[in-house]
């Protein structure tokens, strides 16, 4: 037969004997000690405090390690010494040595000792800790000291073990069970713990229970019985993961710091007051644990990273509540690994919280697509002042998450061409959504999906996107697109950004400065558009976009393959390709300007002009599509080799344009053996024919040769009878 009592005071004696022995130091904590629980008098246990003149006692080192350069007599530097550490032969010392085996003289410069000191507070100091406090306790009841501890450094296992049973033993009220049953039950020892599992009907109970006492009655009338008294240690106990925040013993955590903020050194940081210590190996290792120490003990706080290299070959892990800071361009998470550099990554229903990533530098050993810093069912989260350097794929990535901040952050491609699409900044499925004043530039992809500067996917209200400056973006393939920036939800802002030089020059679909998207009622507001080889700014659809004093200038590509990247010659959209004593080798593989390929122009006649013309046909009526009274601009890529080539001279690119007599504005190269930019601007005044060409001069030998590559005719200014500028496929848009 079992009874369950009503809950009732059980005293401090009966649990603190297991801790009695121990030399107690001081620690406090504000906060409820409920249901009766008192902590050991001050008075009672200050006969056991040991007392040292130091505060703070520096007792080692850990992952104590030599460091110094070594030279040869011509101050070459050196990596061929062989260093050790002896750490046993003598008790209490350690020796490091430095062996040269190699039959050579070295000198050393710079030679240190790193490693992370080891601090235990001594003398009369503790910690203080209010992160669970109950203030209607303290209102009602005043703060109530409770103090443990010991002298002793501690294991991590053995101080979270302590740290996590003392908490839950005072943070609540506790029970106190009898168990009545026939029989002589001699095999419980009072002091012993015990799971208890238990169910009376609707009452069901699971915890971990302490003997109080076990008494027997031994009758030949009635029989033996024993009754058996238990003291709840915890109901349903687990162990979690927020020990630190309870209890900081002896030197086995980092300490010599104030506050919810810890440092972590870089291999090469020669500061003294760093918590963590990093070795250039791993070094995401320390600082997620600098991470799960600051939100463990304050719930959330400051981890702070030196200057130097960080190696990370697996993804940081942001923690809810916790800044991660580091000391602008000087701290450098080198990321060499198919990994995130850092993520915070939550779920539905368990978002994380409140993390902020800010200052600092992100470069690559790597050549992985993976972004760079990835949220997911984050909330309330900044990126700021990050400098991402030699962007491979995704720079910063957000999706389901409410209260996005990216701000003032450098993203930069280093126009080096890679397989990847590359996105500066991916928003998606969130809300609350501000992306300020960031720099992005040199993306270059030669991927066949589309490369971004900022996309934002679908969201719902709250999108903001003011004051990013968004450049030199490139795509190098005949499929795919760049864009500026996408907005693809409702109701955003798209105001006061600065565009330019977005180029796809494979046909006029593959570049946009701004496309404004699917999504309803989206603002785009006093944006500057340059120089995009497609569109300035789009509307493709959704009903009711707001365009507002946007500036838009030389945008546009008149021309079909220009990219001569396939097999089809360049020419003016719905027209067609033609030459004159010419071989045209189209995805010639030999040369290129960006991309694989060039269009290869051989001349075969000695004597003759060589022409290919990027229209069908040469005619003092035909304007090709162009209107007169506008001006346009054509640009090429040119390379002449200096063996096999013609001379510079004989080199042109070419508008020509009837008005009563054929009269052309040409441009040539100036070297050989190099890539050349050449441009011609011509405005079609009182014009009826209009012929564009590149052509070799009748000069030039048979077989002779160039390259030619990225081509691009446009309307030049604000003009936009091309719909270059500005295109709209909306629904009911309004301009203001």
């Amino acid at each position: 037969m079992s009874t369950s009592l009503p809950q009732r005071e059980v005293t401090s004696e009966r649990y603190f004997s297991a801790f009695e022995d121990a030399y107690f130091k001081r620690f406090t904590y504000l906060g409820k000690l409920r249901h009766g629980f008192h902590a050991r008098n001050v008075g009672d246990a200050t006969g056991l405090f040991k007392k040292n003149k130091k505060e703070v006692e520096v007792i080692g080192v850990q992952s104590a390690r030599l460091s110094y350069k070594a030279f040869d007599s011509n101050f070459v530097t050196k990596a061929d010494l062989t260093t050790a550490v002896d750490a046993t032969s003598k008790p209490g010392k350690v020796r490091f040595s430095v062996t040269n085996s190699t039959g050579a003289t070295r000198f050393l410069s710079q030679v240190k000792v790193k490693g992370l000191l080891v601090k235990r507070i001594s003398g009369e100091q503790g910690f203080l800790h209010d992160s669970f406090q109950d203030k209607r306790s303290i209102r009602v009841n005043g703060r109530q000291v409770l103090e443990v501890g010991n002298n002793y450094i501690q294991s991590r296992d053995h101080c979270r073990e302590v740290a996590d049973w003392l908490w839950k033993f005072n943070r609540t009220e506790k029970s106190i069970y009898t168990y009545d049953q026939e029989g002589c039950l001699q095999f419980y020892q009072p002091g012993q713990w015990y799971d208890l599992t238990w169910t009376a009907g609707i009452e069901v109970i699971s915890a971990k229970v302490k003997c109080l006492s076990v008494e027997t009655e031994i009758s030949s009338a009635w029989g033996n019985r024993t009754v058996v008294a238990w003291g709840e240690v915890e109901q349903n106990w687990t162990f979690d993961s927020s020990y630190l925040t309870k209890f900081v013993i002896s030197g086995a955590f980092p300490q010599g710091f104030e506050g919810d903020a810890v440092l972590v050194a870089s291999d090469g940081y020669t500061g003294n007051n760093a918590q963590y210590q990093c070795d250039g190996s791993n070094d995401e290792v320390q600082i997620n644990e600098a991470i799960e120490w600051v939100r463990g003990t304050y719930g959330g706080g400051y981890v702070l990273l030196s200057e130097g290299t960080f190696v990370i070959e697996a993804a940081i892990e942001g923690l809810s509540g916790v800044a991660l800071l580091g000391r602008g361009d000087g701290t450098i998470l080198d990321r060499n690994c198919n990994d995130y550099t850092i993520k915070c990554v939550g779920g539905s229903g368990t978002e994380k919280t409140d993390i902020t990533i800010q200052n600092m530098k992100m470069t690559f050993t790597d050549s992985y697509a993976a972004a760079v810093i990835y949220c997911g069912y984050t909330d309330n989260v900044a990126v700021r002042n990050i400098n991402i350097e030699g962007l491979e794929g995704i720079g910063i990535q957000v999706e389901n998450c409410d209260g996005v901040t990216i701000a003032d952050n450098v993203i930069d491609g280093n126009q080096v061409e890679s397989a990847s699409p590359k996105w500066g900044i991916n928003v998606d499925e969130c809300t609350g959504v501000h992306v300020l004043v960031n720099r992005i530039r040199g993306l270059y992809s030669t991927a066949t999906a589309i490369s971004y500067g900022i996309y934002v996917e679908p969201t719902t209200d709250g999108l903001i996107v003011e004051g990013n400056i968004i450049s030199d973006m490139r795509l190098v393939n005949t499929l795919g697109g760049v864009y500026g920036i996408r907005v693809t939800s409702a109701r955003g802002s798209i105001i006061n950004n600065s565009i330019e030089d977005i180029i796809g020059l494979h046909d006029g679909t593959r570049a946009v400065g701004i496309d404004v998207g699917v999504g309803d009622y989206v603002s785009a507001k006093s944006n500057k558009v340059y120089n995009v080889s497609g569109v300035g700014l789009w509307v493709p659809s959704g009903t009711g976009a707001q365009i507002i004093g946007n500036t838009i200038t030389d945008c546009g590509q008149l021309l079909d393959h220009a990219n001569c990247e396939e097999a089809a010659a360049p020419h003016i959209t719905g027209d067609g390709a033609s030459s004159s004593n010419a071989t045209i080798t189209m995805e010639d593989a030999d040369q290129q300007h960006t991309g694989a390929k060039s269009m290869k122009h051989a001349i075969t006649a000695t004597g003759s002009t060589s022409y290919i013309r990027f229209i069908d046909s040469r005619s003092t009526t035909d304007m090709h599509g162009l209107s007169v009274g506008k001006t346009y601009i054509l640009s090429a890529w040119v390379r002449v080799p200096s063996s096999g080539g013609p001379l510079i001279s004989e080199v042109l690119l070419a508008v020509d344009i009837y008005d009563g007599s054929w009269s052309a504005t040409t441009s040539g190269p100036t070297d050989t053996d190099v890539w050349e930019y050449l441009e011609v601007e011509t405005t079609l005044t009182g014009v009826t024919g209009v012929d564009l060409r590149v052509q070799i001069k009748n000069d030039a030998s048979n077989g002779e040769y160039v390259n030619w590559d990225d081509i691009r005719f446009y309307p030049k200014g604000i003009d936009n009878t091309h719909e270059n500028n500005f295109k709209d496929d909306g629904t009911n848009t309004q301009f203001r």
